[in-house]
């Protein structure tokens, strides 16, 4: 009898107790920061011939005319438009996927414009020590040696302020050009006739100089 009384006197001191954790409880409310997103900007590099609408890929816009004779140049621009929403730093050119039957070293590159700047004169053979353009010092720059040199390590074009630093040469949105001029060498003798040369040449844009730098490959060998 004292062991029933003695557990109806517990459970009822147990109800009290939880009765007063009701009595002297603390308001409490939430709230959610909700929709929380990260998107990665774009770097897109669209190109055009003049004049013309802003794609992944523009074609022929070196082409010489039928019957293409020593003397003679043909010169074209290059448009190029930062399409995405990260500035591009700096660019390089690169000429691969070669063809044609031998009229490489028959043209000459006499005309290079690129970002504004005429660095015609790097291309008459005061280009860098380590890989200038004119490689065996002759005063003239055929496509064999653009190609060479396109394909060097150091061959970046332009770069804005130090190499880590500086503004962006286009910004989002913004556009440039690249003007080249390729003339059929007027000392071209007979055994030239008839004969071609073709290739691709690409522009890579680069956020920022630490990237990883490309060794450009060509599909054909053309060391000296």
């Amino acid at each position: 009898m004292n062991k029933k009384i003695l557990a109806s006197i517990l459970v009822i001191g147990m109800l009290a107790l939880a009765m007063g954790y009701g009595t002297y409880s603390y308001f409490s409310d939430t709230a959610k920061s909700t929709g929380n997103v990260f998107t990665a900007g774009t770097l897109d590099l669209k190109l055009a011939n003049a004049g013309g609408e802003y794609t992944n890929e523009v074609t022929a816009t070196w082409s010489s005319p039928a019957g293409w004779a020593p003397g003679e140049t043909v010169e074209a621009t290059l448009y190029m438009k930062n399409t995405g929403s990260i500035g591009i730093h700096h660019i390089r050119v690169g000429v691969g996927n070669l063809g044609g039957t031998g009229l490489w070293d028959a043209v000459l590159l006499t005309k290079f414009v690129f970002f504004e700047g005429d660095i015609t004169d790097m291309v008459k053979g005061f280009g860098p020590t380590d890989y200038p353009l004119d490689n065996n010092k002759d005063g003239k720059v055929t496509l064999h040696e653009f190609i060479n040199w396109c394909a060097q390590p150091h061959s970046i074009l332009l770069f804005a302020g130090a190499w880590t630093t500086g503004p962006d040469y286009i910004a989002p949105g913004g556009t440039q050009y690249l003007t080249l001029g390729f003339t059929f060498d007027s000392d071209a003798g007979n055994s030239y006739q008839g004969l071609t040369a073709s290739f691709d040449l690409t522009i890579l844009a680069y956020q920022v100089k630490e990237q990883t730098t490309p060794i450009w490959v060509s599909e054909m060998s053309y060391g000296y």
